[in-house]
């Protein structure tokens, strides 16, 4: 998860002694109806085995794998008529015995798709104009030396891309290429012919039909994978960011809170991306005077540091809690900044606290967030919470959101 705790273990694959082949492209049209079968590392049916697909025979069981990609073909050793690895999107793949002789039927620079078997080695590749699907994934960096991208599909690609192909905007007094407003965002992944990525915008917003309910697993009339991925983007302007099922704190999630959804070979959700649900896509801290003569600088005090962010907007508020979009500050280009003001939840004592979990408001019991910060506003410093506890008795509790939402107390002032 996003804090690097492990929550799923899959087994994609076994020891592995049969010959892998594309499905329905051979004279197996169908399996056995009663076949054991493993796709993409879950249970499946003889019916979920789709053409394209790569299928491995093994003990009993067959192993399937359908993921994909495509880009230039533009290396390949030692041959490219008869490799034994290739690259393709900027990346080296080790290519089966086997799914050497698809190679007679490609060529250099060709645009082709790669066929995987579950040990994510090459079992096969067509001509991209033969089998055409859509390549998404998330701008996680842009820089004049190139992008990186995490496709949907996991695989991590890093190509140059050729920025002075995108138009220009003004951006806090310079001009930038456009297409770093995508940074952090959904993209579609091409390749050119010179090897660069090109990156298109991917809708980030679309209709959900039905809410996410956590402990039935189900998302409308959609099955909700036990390993699926969450991400959350809290506002259009803001990067998507990964975060734990865990850290959702209501039962359920409306579907006007979610962003989009992926799904599996089976209709099953692999993916969520969620608007502002956990509070985590959220930087917490307390509101201070820009050093911008323009008045175009909020600047976000933090019991770690200091960060800084451009804005049209003056910030204001000037030594108050508030929250800024994680990431905003490595962008480069944004039409807005997603910043506002914490939810004051009122004023307690020592003997309202639960320890260091929790705390009873007027509105009722609300948990502390494992990063509570806490800030003495007439000694302008961040304390810890034993030290506040030990010095103050009067303690203003801030939360992101109300209780019914799944709040968390975020920041706390002493005096």
């Amino acid at each position: 998860d996003s804090e690097g705790k492990i929550s799923l273990v899959s087994v994609e694959s076994a020891d592995m002694s049969g010959t892998a082949y594309v499905f329905g492209t051979t004279s197996v049209a169908a399996l056995p109806a009663n076949s054991k079968v493993i796709k993409n590392g879950n249970p499946a049916s003889a019916a979920d085995v789709k053409q394209y697909d790569i299928v491995t025979y093994s003990n009993g069981t067959y192993y399937v794998s359908d993921k994909k990609l495509t880009g230039i073909f533009q290396k390949a050793s030692p041959s490219f008529t008869h490799p034994s690895s290739v690259t393709v999107l900027g990346k080296e793949f080790s290519v089966t015995k086997e799914a050497a002789k698809y190679f007679s039927g490609v060529s250099y620079n060709d645009l082709v798709t790669l066929l995987f078997d579950p040990n994510m080695n090459v079992a096969a590749v067509y001509p991209a104009q033969k089998l055409q699907f859509e390549q998404i994934g998330i701008l996680s960096s842009l820089n004049d030396s190139g992008a990186k991208v995490t496709l949907m599909s996991g695989i991590n690609v890093e190509l140059p891309v050729e920025l002075s192909a995108y138009d220009y905007t003004r951006f806090n007094g310079a001009s930038v290429p456009t297409i770093y407003k995508l940074e952090g965002k959904l993209v579609k992944v091409l390749q050119d012919r010179n090897g660069k990525m090109i990156l298109l915008a991917s809708e980030t917003k679309q209709y959900v039909s039905g809410d996410w309910n956590i402990s039935a697993g189900t998302l409308g009339a959609a099955k909700v994978l036990s390993g699926v991925r969450v991400f959350e983007q809290v506002d259009p302007s803001a990067p998507i960011i990964e975060v734990s099922a865990s850290d959702i704190h209501i039962p359920v999630v409306k579907s006007d809170n979610i962003r989009r959804i992926f799904t599996d070979y089976a209709g099953r959700v692999t993916h969520i991306i969620l608007g502002d649900v956990t509070g985590n896509g959220y930087e917490y801290g307390i509101f201070a005077a820009g050093n911008d003569s323009s008045g175009n600088t909020v600047t976000l005090q933090q019991s770690g540091g200091t960060k800084s962010y451009y804005s049209e907007k003056n910030g204001g508020n000037i030594g108050t809690p508030g929250e800024v979009a994680k990431g905003m500050e490595n962008m480069k280009c944004y039409t807005n900044l997603p910043c506002k003001l914490l939810k004051f939840m009122g004023t307690v004592t020592l003997g309202d606290f639960d320890g260091a979990k929790g705390v009873t408001v007027s509105d009722g019991y609300i948990k502390l967030s494992d990063d509570v910060q806490v800030y003495s506003s007439e000694q302008k410093k961040f304390l810890t919470l034993s030290e506040a506890k030990a010095n103050f008795t009067s303690f203003g509790i801030y939360s992101d959101r109300g209780l019914s939402e799944g709040g968390k107390v975020r920041i706390i002032l002493v005096k």
